[in-house]
This record gives structure tokens, C-alpha cells and sequence, in this order.
């Protein structure tokens, strides 16, 4: 009995442990930690939500979105796909997807289809062309006429596409495509002239020819799902009421360089047409923005590098001659642009209503850069009591103003100036552009400066001439379709240029030290020198002595053996005088 007791006491166990394995994989496979199981479809266009073959490592703006909503719902999300957009939307109407991304509103999607109140964001449709493609106008709509246009089967495009061409009066062949990449793929190769698509959407070479429609998109749930429907209200609800801007953030993250047209609107033609050449106003001696080289005193900096290629982008480049003028003080450069002797400044920093008190507008930013504060020594708030501003660049001394009202303002006549201030104790610090502090401090005097990033950063602009908004709109364009990392990889060019550090400005920055290392290297000297000295001394006076004491076993050897060998030689000259006398030679012999 014992036996069998046992057994099925074991047996026990043992389903016990199987049921405890299995109850552990299916809370690890989804329902872990009490979390729910959401299986979103990837869209095969991946350029709201990108990810890679694996569907490990994804990002995007949907990707976002949904992992913030998750975050507060929840969720455990698995990404299923990539798929179609149609397909997207068949596998939530059958139940085998919760949620999708992106989804617009129709009578006919919202019959299997749960809308939440509020939208992920608004888009906009574009027809888009190949920026090559010259034949196509925009704001010409007879150049549109009899056009083959491309638009994503399932969606809405083909309706809002034949509501618009209808109220324009146009007439277009539209031809549907599976997928988004095959869209694109037919628009590449001519097999259409131009594409239906939203702006976040579009690519580089794409170029807007007209506006559609506006429409908000969603991030919806399965019918079958309606506790995800819930699940989405409050997660937004929650995210919102602790960062009411957290969504708004996110589309500014991903889609603030959204192209829209490289094509010039009739008024920008009409400004490039009346002005064969383009006068740029720039500030000396601001590298790595602009500044003159003394040897051919043409333009240097990002002011040369970047106006080219920004004009090139929208295809002005061959257009306009473009002139350089430099100004030592930023107020001189306000007089010119207001004279109408240049047409454009840079680099422009400030707010609107410091464009306005100057006559100005300013462009959209080219590049933004860190604020710094230069000092010496420890920082403390005495550090901002005094500070240097250079008397010709108003806008540092506007920054200076406005970000420290209390501190005492010291003016130089360049920021160099500012910088020796510092240096030599005369004022607390002095504020400086981020990227202009590596090539500003790397001359020796300034080795004992040290920086703080200040948590204020600045936006480096063009600035027109207040009314002269069609050049506004070309320089915002150009702006607009030129890669940001365009200006940042020409200021690291002239921000951290190559150092040649000479033997006298290294003199002259290290006096101290150099002066010790002199005198130490002299005492090492001096004293092994007179190490050397008394070597050679010791080793003179044990050469003497070794002399003398050979000199004198030299006189005693040879007094001790020439006196035996005189007898020898006497006595054999004696034996030899008397080789007959037997008897004398042998006495002879015997002596020897």
C-alpha cells in the first residue's frame, strides 16, 4: 500500500510540475505580469513604423504612439507582418489583428472598425512627381490633364481623389496598386506620372503638385475588441493630463522635415527672374559661420558651403550669381540689408519681436547650437555678476541682456577682447556660440578657461528685409528640402580646424612653467657635469699612480737582473779568454 501511495503521490507531483511549466510559458509568451496580448500588423510601406527582418528593432512615429499608449493600457504588443494596408484591415475585421495605425475615418470601416475620440494626427494628400519631371507645374492644373496617377488599393484615395479632380474640372486615369511599395516602385520607373500620397510620406525626390485633402488618422481597434477601444481612451486621457503636449511632441520628432515641393510658387519665379544676383551679407570673424580669408579675401565658412546647395535644391542655383559682402558689426549689417544693398544676412539669431524692432524677417532655422559660458577658475553665481559682451555683435549683447538683467555689462570691441577679460580676472565670464567655443578657445592664452553649457540654445537664421516675404518663402523652401545635417557637418569643417601650435604662442601662454623646466633641466645639467669632472679626476690620479708604480717595478727589475747578468757575462768572457786554461774555465763555468 505504501508502495502504491507512493506512486500516485509521485504521478501527483509530477502533473503538478508539468501544469506549473505550462502556466509559466503562457505567461511569458503575452499575459505576463497580468499585461494583455494587442497583435498590431506592421504596414509594408514601414515609414510610419519602420522595423527590420527580424521585427526586433522598430521605430517610428506609430511605433511611438502605440508604445505610449501601451505604456499606460497595459499592453504587451506583438507586431505581426509586414503586410498591405489592405490586408492590415482585413486581418482586424476577421479577428486575427487588435489594433492598426493610421486608419482614417469611412462610414464603411467604422461597420468592423472601433474610432477612438481622438485622432494620432492630421495628414495631408498630395499628388507628388519625381522632382525631375518638368512637364508637371505646380499650380498649373492644365499640366495635369490626362496624367496617370497611382493610389493604395483599400484605401480612400481613389474617392477623394475623383471628388477632387471633379471639383477642378480635371481629368485623370487612376490606377490602383496592392501596396505602397509598389506604388512607388511604378512612379520610378514612369510607369505613372505622379502618386497619391500623404506629406509625411513623401521621399527626397518628390516634388508636391497639389493638395487634396486634409484628413485625421487613427489608431484603431478590432470590432471584436471593444475593451481596447477603452484601453485607448484612457491611456490618451492619462498621458495627456500629465503632458498635454506629449503626442504633439512626437509628430514634431518625426515628420519636422516633412518635404512638401521643391517647386517654386509663381512669386518666388518671379523674385529669382527680377534678380540675377544674390547678395548675402555676412559677419567677419565668426567662423565656423562665416568670416574672409586674408589671403584672397573671398567668403569663408558655412555661408559659403551652404547657400550653394540650398539653392540647388530648388533648382535656382544656375539662376542667381551669388555675391558675399562682410560686415565687422552686426548693426552695419542691419543698415546694409534696410538700404537694399544686400538682400540677405547671416548668421541671425532672435526672437520675432526682435526681428520686428529691426525691420527684419527671419528664415527658418539652418542649424541650432548650445550656449555656452566661459570662465575661469570654479563656477559660482559670481561668475555672472560681471560679463563681457563684444560692443559689435548685438545680438550677444541682446542675449546677454535678456537672460542676465542683473549682471553688471562689461563691452569689448571683439569677442577676443572678451575672452582676455576673462582670462586676466577683469570680468566674471563671458557667453559664447556653442559651436564657435572649441575654435575660440583653442589658442594657448585661453587654456585656463574653462565652459558651462548653458541650458538656453539659439537658432542660427537668415534674415530678409521686413516685406521682402517672396525671398522669405524661397529661403524657408530651400530650408525646407536641405538636409539638416548638411549645415552641421560644414560647421564641424570650421569649428575644430587643425592646430598648429607654435613654439613662441606656447612660450608665451606657459612662461612659468617653461622658465622652471629651463632651470631644472640646467641644475641636471651643472650636476652631472661636475659628476663628470671629478670621474675623470679620479680616474687621471689612479692612471698616475698605476704609472709610478710601474715606472718602479720597472727600475728594480732591471737593477735585480743586470747585476747577475754582468757576473754572468763577466765570467763568461773570462772562460772564453781561457778556453785552454781547462782549469780556469772551469772555475769560470762553476761561478756562472
Amino acid at each position: 500500500m505504501n508502495r502504491i501511495f507512493s506512486s500516485y503521490h509521485l504521478l501527483w507531483r509530477g502533473w503538478f510540475l508539468c501544469a506549473m511549466l505550462f502556466l509559466s510559458i503562457a505567461l511569458v509568451s503575452g499575459e505576463q505580469f497580468g499585461l494583455k496580448t494587442v497583435r498590431v500588423p506592421i504596414e509594408d510601406a514601414q515609414i510610419l513604423l519602420q522595423c527590420d527582418a527580424s521585427k526586433e528593432n522598430l521605430s517610428g512615429y506609430a511605433y511611438d504612439y502605440i508604445q505610449t499608449i501601451a505604456a499606460y493600457a497595459g499592453w504587451h504588443v506583438e507586431y505581426v507582418g509586414p503586410v498591405g494596408f489592405a490586408e492590415g484591415l482585413e486581418m482586424l475585421k476577421e479577428g486575427r489583428a487588435d489594433v492598426f495605425y493610421d486608419v482614417s475615418y469611412s462610414e464603411e470601416r467604422a461597420q468592423y472598425l472601433l474610432y477612438p475620440e481622438m485622432p494620432m494626427g492630421t495628414e495631408d494628400f498630395y499628388l507628388f512627381c519625381l522632382s525631375r519631371n518638368k512637364g508637371i507645374i505646380a499650380q498649373n492644373l492644365s499640366s495635369l490633364q490626362g496624367r496617370r496617377v497611382g493610389v493604395s488599393a483599400g484605401t480612400t484615395g481613389r474617392d477623394r481623389l475623383t471628388k477632387w479632380c471633379k471639383s477642378k474640372g480635371i481629368s485623370l486615369d487612376i490606377v490602383e496598386y496592392d501596396s505602397t511599395l509598389a506604388k512607388e516602385e511604378a512612379l520610378q520607373n514612369g510607369e505613372i506620372d505622379m502618386n497619391l500620397e500623404v506629406s509625411m510620406l513623401a521621399h527626397s525626390d518628390y516634388s508636391a503638385v497639389a493638395r487634396i485633402s486634409t484628413d485625421e488618422y487613427f489608431l484603431v481597434a478590432s470590432g471584436k475588441r471593444p475593451d481596447l477601444l477603452k484601453d485607448i481612451h484612457d491611456a490618451w486621457e492619462k498621458t495627456t493630463s500629465i503632458n498635454k503636449y506629449q503626442f504633439t511632441r512626437l509628430e514634431e520628432k518625426f515628420f519636422s522635415d516633412v518635404v512638401v515641393s521643391k517647386t517654386l510658387s509663381a512669386d518666388e519665379v518671379e523674385w529669382v527672374k527680377g534678380h540675377q544676383v544674390f547678395r548675402v551679407g555676412y559677419m567677419n570673424h565668426f567662423l565656423p559661420f562665416s568670416s574672409t580669408l586674408e589671403e584672397s579675401g573671398e567668403a569663408t565658412g558655412i555661408v559659403k558651403d551652404i547657400i550653394p546647395l540650398m539653392l540647388e535644391n530648388v533648382g535656382v542655383k544656375d539662376k542667381l550669381r551669388v555675391e558675399y559682402k562682410s560686415f565687422d558689426n552686426s548693426d552695419d549689417m542691419y543698415v546694409s540689408l534696410l538700404a537694399g544693398d544686400v538682400d540677405i544676412l547671416f548668421p541671425m539669431q532672435g526672437d520675432i519681436s526682435y526681428a520686428e524692432k529691426h525691420g527684419v524677417l527671419f528664415s527658418l532655422p539652418v542649424i541650432g547650437t548650445t550656449v555656452d559660458l566661459a570662465f575661469t577658475g570654479t563656477f559660482s553665481e559670481d561668475k555672472t555678476a560681471s560679463i563681457a559682451v563684444n560692443g559689435n555683435n548685438s545680438l550677444q549683447v541682446s542675449y546677454t541682456r535678456h537672460f542676465y538683467p542683473k549682471a553688471k555689462i562689461v563691452t569689448y570691441s571683439s569677442i577676443q577682447e572678451c575672452l582676455d577679460g576673462v582670462a586676466r580676472g577683469e570680468v566674471g565670464s563671458t557667453i559664447l556660440n556653442g559651436m564657435r567655443t572649441v575654435p575660440l578657445l583653442s589658442r594657448p592664452e585661453y587654456s585656463k578657461i574653462r565652459v558651462a553649457h548653458l541650458p538656453r540654445s539659439v537658432d542660427i537664421r537668415y534674415a530678409v528685409k521686413r516685406g521682402n516675404q517672396h525671398l522669405l518663402s524661397l529661403i524657408n523652401r530651400a530650408i525646407a528640402v536641405t538636409d539638416d545635417s548638411a549645415a552641421i557637418t560644414f560647421c564641424y569643417r570650421y569649428a575644430y580646424p587643425a592646430q598648429m601650435l607654435t613654439t613662441t604662442a606656447y612660450f608665451s601662454s606657459h612662461k612659468i612653467e617653461v622658465l622652471s623646466a629651463i632651470v631644472v633641466l640646467l641644475v641636471i645639467i651643472l650636476v652631472a657635469a661636475l659628476f663628470f669632472i671629478r670621474a675623470v679626476n679620479n680616474a687621471k690620479r689612479k692612471l698616475a699612480i698605476a704609472n709610478r708604480a710601474k715606472t718602479s717595478f720597472l727600475f728594480n727589475m732591471s737593477h735585480d737582473i743586470r747585476t747577475p747578468l754582468n757576473a754572468i757575462i763577466g765570467f763568461t768572457e773570462v772562460a772564453r779568454r781561457n778556453r785552454n786554461d781547462l782549469e780556469k774555465r772551469d772555475e769560470c763555468l762553476q761561478k756562472t
